[in-house]
């Protein structure tokens, strides 16, 4: 399972201005704002997160942007497949309609989402390892070994040139061209320790894109654990 964590900066910017929504709702309409905030669960503030996860790497597919390498379907699919769950048992009248149960989903759904962005680390930093230790591997195998190069073009910012550079050269390995001498070392020489400033780059990025995910995840499970009301008679003196 595997999910790119790029959605992140958009996530947080998408709650940011739903934040900023509700609060010109709350100083403009105020009991409309009031009635809202009655009727919502905290699971249903957890559950976009996840889902938009899903929306971000499904329209990467239809854009075409490195599709298949960015999230499998695996992973799509819970994520997908959490959403529509929640939102059946949120809005039918079931037994399981509960607001531990739902935000206990959207929790799960959303660590899913977390686990499936350190095995995409994993991948950008294997790939990466073998750009740097085994570059003749990658170039002059037999065959070549194209993941790496491919895992490359992933990579958010990823200037143009570069990546039009890195495509061309996929291409030529995969039909079994021989590089010239001139196209050989400048594979070698430049283009290579290119892709790995910005592996380093998007790495460190995306490590903090995760950690900062857990963070808020951990937070969530204090305010679900001791934001609840004390229990009846927890103030009592003892006899």
């Amino acid at each position: 399972m595997i999910l790119s964590p790029y959605y992140v900066p958009w996530a947080f910017f998408t709650y940011a201005l739903l934040l900023m929504a509700l609060g010109v709702t709350w100083l403009v309409f105020h009991a409309t704002a009031a009635r809202l905030m009655e009727r919502l669960w905290l699971s249903d503030a957890v559950i976009p997160w996840p889902l938009f996860a899903a929306f971000y790497h499904a329209w990467r597919r239809v854009e075409g942007d490195s599709a298949g390498a960015l999230a499998d379907n695996l992973t799509l699919g819970l994520l997908w497949g959490s959403g529509a769950l929640y939102f059946l048992l949120r809005l039918a009248p079931t037994p399981l309609r509960r607001r531990t149960v739902l935000l206990g989903l959207a929790l799960l759904a959303w660590a899913w989402a977390i686990g499936a962005g350190f095995q995409y680390l994993e991948l950008l930093e294997s790939a990466e390892n073998t750009l740097r230790e085994r570059p003749d591997q990658v170039l002059s195998g037999t065959p070549p070994l194209l993941a790496p190069l491919r895992q490359a073009l992933t990579l958010a910012r990823l200037p143009e040139q570069q990546r039009e550079l890195t495509t061309r050269l996929i291409a030529d390995l995969a039909a079994r061209c021989s590089l010239g001498p001139g196209q050989l070392t400048g594979a070698r020489h430049v283009l290579i320790p290119n892709l790995l400033k910005y592996f380093e780059r998007d790495l460190s990025r995306l490590r903090t894109y995760l950690v900062l995910q857990i963070i808020m995840l951990a937070a969530l499970l204090l305010v679900w654990g001791y934001g609840g009301p004390p229990p009846k008679g927890a103030g009592r003196p003892l006899d």
